[in-house]
């Protein structure tokens, strides 16, 4: 399962320098910048060997401070690897919300939510629609913390019938439903919401062009959308990795740069107010996830069925965070403001 314990490993940085001169000045300004990738590195080995262990059956131990070579590297065989999950199984709710918290299928609790959604000013006074909130944690929050009322537009099925049935659970039906749709349709009905909003969820819309028309439509005069997805920082940027991500998961992601997002909102009519790049706090809330998974794991405290889900979600976001270290892939914010157009 080299593919899904990889995770991640410092990158040499000597670029062939002879000038020790240039040398040292180079260092000086990249002492930060190494100092926080070889943390990463350490906390992606650490989560790696506590997996490996949890498969093999024994206890973790750390490795010593000053321990040569990867502790990671060594011992048993890695655990097979795992395909991306397609469906939304029991086992697969499971895992997830062990990963992100209870109801929530995507990193980012409660609190990140809240500070995410905060520029938008939110009241019960108010309707939004959340693209693609999956079991719909994202959803819930918004509508508890301001009022407002939220409908989840979820397109995998079982993940809307999933998360309309925590939402009932939570005597949230009415105030947070969720609901599935086929983009990139919405259909919601012209000037009828304040707000848009979706918390990586549009990377795998299709027909994005088509998708920001209707969401445009779909706002008050006044409305706005907020999102965080997955976008490439590079027009037309490809890769093998890149591909092979795309050929994996499932829904296919579709994403675009962030430079064809950005002016398809703008030719539309939207002012775009942040477009900003978030991947390394994106980033540290993934390592949160899995490390607090990870290290609460026993031997034979999973049931198979959830063990493989577990490692499937594992292939996932190892392929997600090599992407973002090659920087293949990105994670941005877009806030904008619906302005009138002729469409």
């Amino acid at each position: 399962m080299s593919k899904v314990l990889g995770l991640l490993k410092k990158r040499d940085k000597a670029d062939g320098e002879t000038d020790a001169q240039n040398e040292d000045a180079a260092a000086e300004t990249d002492t930060a910048e190494d100092a926080e990738a070889l943390a990463d590195a350490g906390r992606f080995d650490e989560l790696r060997a506590r997996l490996r262990a949890w498969w093999d059956g024994y206890e973790f131990e750390p490795a010593a401070p000053d321990a040569e070579g990867d502790a990671a590297d060594a011992g048993p065989d890695d655990p097979p690897s795992q395909p991306c999950p397609e469906a939304w199984t029991e086992a697969r709710q499971e895992i997830v919300q062990k990963l992100w918290g209870e109801g929530f299928s995507s990193p980012g609790e409660a609190e990140h939510i809240k500070m995410l959604v905060k520029p938008l000013g939110l009241t019960g006074k108010q309707s939004l629609i959340d693209i693609n909130p999956g079991l719909g944690g994202t959803s819930r929050v918004v509508a508890e913390d301001t009022g407002a009322w939220v409908t989840g537009l979820e397109a995998q099925n079982d993940a809307a019938t999933a998360g309309m049935d925590i939402s009932v659970m939570g005597g949230m039906a009415k105030k947070a439903p969720i609901q599935f749709f086929e983009p990139p349709r919405i259909d919601v009905r012209a000037n009828t919401m304040d707000a848009m909003i979706s918390k990586e969820g549009l990377y795998t819309v299709p027909e994005k062009e088509i998708f920001f028309e209707e969401v445009y439509a779909a706002l008050k005069p006044i409305g706005q959308i907020l999102f965080t997805d997955y976008m490439m920082p590079e027009d037309g940027a490809s890769s093998p990795a890149l591909d092979d991500w795309i050929a994996a998961e499932h829904p296919t992601p579709k994403p675009w740069s962030v430079n064809q997002t950005v002016g398809r909102l703008k030719e539309i009519g939207f002012e775009i107010r942040v477009s900003e790049d978030m991947t390394d706090g994106h980033k540290a809330l993934v390592l949160k996830g899995w490390k607090n998974l990870v290290s609460g794991i026993k031997p034979g405290s999973l049931s198979p069925s959830a063990a493989e889900a577990m490692l499937g979600e594992a292939e996932i976001w190892c392929r997600r965070l090599a992407l973002f270290e090659s920087n293949d892939l990105r994670c941005y914010r877009i806030h904008a403001l619906k302005h009138e157009s002729t469409l």
